[in-house]
C-alpha cells in the first residue's frame, strides 16, 4: 500500500467520438470563461468611467475641500517644524533632568 501511489499505472482507452466530445466541452468551457472575463472587464471599465465622471463633476462644481499647493507646503512645513521642536524639547528635558 505504501508504494501504490508511485507504482500505480492506469491505462484509459477513449474512443475518437468521446475524445472529440471532450474537446468540444473544453472549448465551450474556455469560451464561457473568456466571455466572463470580457464581461468583468467591461463592468470594471464602466465603473471607472462613472467614478471619473463623479470626480469631474465634484471638481467642476468646486465641491469639497481644496487647498492650494503653496498653502499645503506652508502648513506642512509648520507642522513638521512643530513636531521636531516638541521632540527636541522632550529630548532636552529627559537629558538634563536625568543627568
Amino acid at each position: 500500500m505504501e508504494d501504490a501511489p508511485t507504482k500505480l499505472k492506469v491505462t484509459v482507452n477513449v474512443s475518437d467520438a468521446d475524445w472529440q466530445k471532450m474537446q468540444e466541452l473544453h472549448t465551450q468551457w474556455l469560451g464561457q470563461e473568456k466571455q466572463a472575463l470580457e464581461d468583468h472587464h467591461k463592468w470594471q471599465e464602466e465603473s471607472w468611467q462613472k467614478h471619473s465622471q463623479r470626480l469631474t463633476d465634484i471638481v467642476k462644481n468646486n465641491e469639497g475641500v481644496w487647498i492650494s499647493t503653496k498653502l499645503f507646503y506652508f502648513v506642512g512645513s509648520l507642522s513638521l517644524l512643530s513636531i521636531i521642536t516638541i521632540v527636541l524639547e522632550i529630548a532636552a528635558y529627559v537629558y538634563f533632568h536625568w543627568m
